[in-house]
Order: structure tokens, then sequence, then C-alpha cells
């Protein structure tokens, strides 16, 4: 695998797991929390960061193959706006099965987990996309 896309990744996990931290693990906790239906053990008592790290490098890693490989996207605006296209059909498709199987999520919680989803990992999407244009300008 190419350096750009490897580093790319990295920084891209690192940027996803630290703006998660922010979005999910303070802003949003509350309304998570108010908006979900606990049951005894289904939560961890300390989640895995390390478990939660590699599904952020994972993300990261999806957009810098496909826009390195296939859309040559070398900015944040486009990144961003392909992250979040790629990004919504995996989202709304994977909180729909949840919502549709499981008594975890209100409808609110569906709506706005769609939303915020996308738009997160489209700004995860944006940072890897111009990460790939300024590493491709440093390695030509």
């Amino acid at each position: 695998m190419k350096t750009h896309v490897l580093v790319a990744t990295l920084v891209g996990g690192i940027f996803g797991f630290l703006m998660g931290w922010l979005v999910y693990g303070i802003a949003l906790m509350d309304f998570y929390n108010a908006n979900a239906i606990a049951y005894e053990g289904l939560m961890k008592a300390e989640p895995s960061y390390i478990a939660i790290f590699l599904s952020c490098v994972c993300w990261a890693w999806l957009f810098a193959l496909v826009f390195d490989k296939w859309a040559g996207i070398r900015d944040f605006k486009s990144g961003m706006m392909s992250g979040m296209m790629i990004t919504l059909p995996i989202v709304l498709s994977m909180d729909i099965y949840f919502y549709g199987t499981m008594n975890l999520w209100s409808d609110k919680l569906l709506v706005v987990d769609v939303i915020v989803g996308v738009v997160f990992n489209g700004i995860v999407a944006g940072v890897v996309g111009l990460l790939l244009g300024k590493l491709n300008k440093s390695q030509g």
C-alpha cells in the first residue's frame, strides 16, 4: 500500500477517534442516554478504546482507498461530500436494521444518529481527502 494512503488512514483514524470523543462522548452523550433503552449488561463498564480506535481507522482506510485508487480526491470539500455520499447508505442501512431488530433506540435517536453519523464521517473523509492532496504534492 502507498505511504500516503497509510498516513492519511492513520491520521484520519486519530482525528475521527478524537472527534468522536468530543461529539459522542461529550456533546451528545446525554441525548443518546436519554433516547436509548438501557439493559443490564448491554454497555461495558469501560469501553474498549482500542476497538473504538480501530473502528475509526477502518472508516479512514475506506475513504483513503476509495479516494486514492478510484476517485482521485485531493481536497477537503470533495472528500467531505464524497464521504457523506459513501457513508449515508451504510449508516442508514445499519441504523434501520438495528431499529428493526432491537429495542434499543427511539425514533428520534434513529434520525439523529443517521444525520450525525453522515456529517461526522463526512468531516473525517474531508480530512483524509485533504491529507491525500498534501501528501501527494510532497511526494511528487
